[in-house]
Formats: structure tokens, C-alpha cells, sequence
């Protein structure tokens, strides 16, 4: 498990989210970060912005 997957665990295990909100969430950056093929942690703002555009208008 990378450093930022196992802190972005933890930070929602801290806020109260449940073990299969977790894990949705994380699958969720997964997807982001194969979509740019980079570590999430190199995406900024607008590059999240377009992927979002992407699922609405792409993946609906």
C-alpha cells in the first residue's frame, strides 16, 4: 500500500466514513490516476475539473 492510499484511509476512517465508502473513494482516485496515468498526488485542480467533465459527458 502507497503512503498517500494508506493516509487518504486514514484521514477518512478519522471523519467517520465507512469501510465501504473508504474503499469506493479510493477506487475512485484509482481511476483518476489511470486516466492521467500519474500519481494523484501530481494532479491539481483543473486536471480533477476535466476528468469530471470527462465522466459526464463521456462515461455518463
Amino acid at each position: 500500500m502507497t503512503e498517500l492510499r494508506r493516509r487518504t484511509m486514514e484521514d477518512l476512517q478519522l471523519a467517520g466514513f465507512a469501510l465501504k465508502t473508504q474503499k469506493s473513494y479510493v477506487a475512485a482516485v484509482q481511476r483518476l490516476a489511470r486516466y492521467y496515468k500519474r500519481s494523484p498526488d501530481q494532479l491539481g485542480k483543473e486536471e480533477v475539473r476535466r476528468f469530471f467533465l470527462h465522466l459526464i459527458n463521456e462515461r455518463k
